[in-house]
This record gives structure tokens, sequence and C-alpha cells, in this order.
């Protein structure tokens, strides 16, 4: 699904700062509606909920900014 996302991105021809901006907003967006609609409380666990998203999120960025170094600019998808 992820890989769908980011062709609709490179389809649009838009630069790297909006697309990036939209994905987050989308991520943020959804999240929040999965937090709401799967947490007990979301209100009561809302400390709990922003930092376990926070945390997935910095593991998969810092899992693919490594690759993205490793592989070199000139190898980039």
């Amino acid at each position: 699904m992820a890989d769908r996302f980011i062709d609709l991105a490179n389809a649009e021809k838009k630069d790297i700062q909006h697309a990036s901006e939209a994905f987050s907003y989308a991520a943020a967006r959804y999240a929040a509606f999965e937090a709401v609609n799967c947490a007990k409380d979301a209100a009561k666990d809302k400390k709990v909920i922003i930092e376990f998203f926070t945390d997935r999120f910095k593991e998969m960025f810092v899992e693919n900014l490594n690759d993205y170094i490793k592989r070199g600019k000139e190898n980039q998808d």
C-alpha cells in the first residue's frame, strides 16, 4: 500500500516537500482515527497513544533514512 501512495505522489509531479507534507498529514489524521477507534479511552490514554505513534514513526523513519543513506543519492526510487 505504501508503494501505491508513493507512486501516486510521483505521478502528481509535485515537489518533494509538498508530497511529504501531504503524506505526513494523512498519516497523522489516519493514526488519530485509528487511536480513537481502537483505544478504550483515547482522552485518558492520550499521552500513551502519542508516545506509541511517535516512537513507531521514528523507528520507520530511521530505518528508511539509513536505507537511503546506504544506497546513495543516485540510487533512490
